[in-house]
């Protein structure tokens, strides 16, 4: 009988715990909207020439953190595209990047990070995949060229 009479106690106490909790989560402080103080402030309405001066001026600041590497890139041979490279070049000497094999799109293992890309005076390495390597040096128009797997490839950026 006891051990009934106990459990019927504890029932009835965590039963009125229960409520007692859900009597004070219920109490919520409502805030009127048109009071509240804005976590932004406003852009500046600017017009015209001011608008199109700050434009300019916000993206050539962008640009002075960027190195010359910086964006998409294409790795080609004979004309035809092997490789995409996407760069992150914070003009500190690490350049960060992804590629993307044009030959298997949808492979699994046809993208990844690019593993090291190495500069050594004016040339230009770049690891990448299962142990690929291409050796690059400035090309004519901004470009590179060099060789890959014994192969003669430019590397060009991708249009936009």
């Amino acid at each position: 009988m006891t051990t009934r009479t106990g459990a019927l106690i504890g029932l009835a106490a965590a039963l009125s715990a229960s409520a007692a909790l859900a009597q004070t989560a219920t109490t919520v402080e409502q805030v009127d909207p048109t009071e509240a103080i804005p976590l932004v402030a406003p852009a500046p309405q600017l017009s015209g020439a001011a608008y199109d001066s700050r434009l300019k001026a916000s993206l050539i600041s962008a640009q002075s953190f960027q190195g010359p590497l910086d964006g998409g890139w294409r790795l080609a041979a004979a004309g035809s595209g092997l490789y995409d490279f996407q760069f992150v070049d914070r003009n500190n000497g690490v350049v960060e990047g992804a590629w993307r094999d044009l030959s298997r799109p949808g492979a699994l293992d046809g993208s990844g990070f690019v593993d090291a890309v190495e500069r050594d005076g004016a040339a230009l390495r770049l690891r990448f995949g299962a142990g690929k390597v291409a050796t690059l040096t400035p090309a004519a128009g901004g470009g590179w060229a060099g060789e890959l797997d014994g192969r003669a490839v430019t590397l060009a950026r991708r249009a936009p």
